[in-house]
């Protein structure tokens, strides 16, 4: 019985003495894997970031294509805008010498210019951007558009 019980005795320390050791042992394995999971918390924090920088770098170029084709479609507005823009400058030079050319060959029985001179009988021999050909009872001249007065200059667009 005595063998029994110290059997028993030894036993129970040696059991003690192995839980005890699997306690510190867990305790060692417990903090090595709080360290692992800090560890793995921060390269999933790292990850995180560079996923979402991958994102916002996508979505920016996604942005830039959007934007170059709006570009593109306004560069082909700007071009269609060129040529009618230049259609109606020639349609506009081509009304001004139209009129211009209607008052040809007429006869004005007086012309004042801007600096007050009067011309009698004035026949328009050529209108043109340079300005009037003209004759006269006294002769003949070219009268420049600034020397005509406001109301020739209006009615052959020598305005601009």
């Amino acid at each position: 019985m005595k063998n029994l019980f110290a059997l028993l005795l030894f036993a129970v320390g040696f059991g003690s003495l192995y839980l005890y050791w699997q306690h510190g042992k867990s305790k060692t394995d417990m903090a090595g894997i709080n360290q692992n999971l800090a560890s793995f918390e921060q390269a999933v924090t790292l990850k995180r970031t560079e996923f979402q920088a991958l994102v916002n770098a996508v979505q920016a170029q996604k942005d830039i294509q959007e934007k170059l084709v709006s570009i593109n479609k306004i560069k082909v507005q700007e071009d269609e805008l060129k040529k009618q823009y230049a259609k109606l400058v020639s349609e506009k030079a081509e009304i001004i010498l139209g009129i211009r050319k209607k008052v040809v060959g007429t006869t004005v029985p007086e012309l004042i210019l801007a600096d007050g001179k009067k011309l009698i009988q004035v026949n328009i021999l050529k209108a043109d951007d340079s300005g009037l050909s003209i004759s006269h009872s006294t002769g003949a001249q070219k009268i420049a558009p600034s020397d005509l007065n406001a109301e020739w200059r209006q009615k052959l667009y020598y305005l601009e």
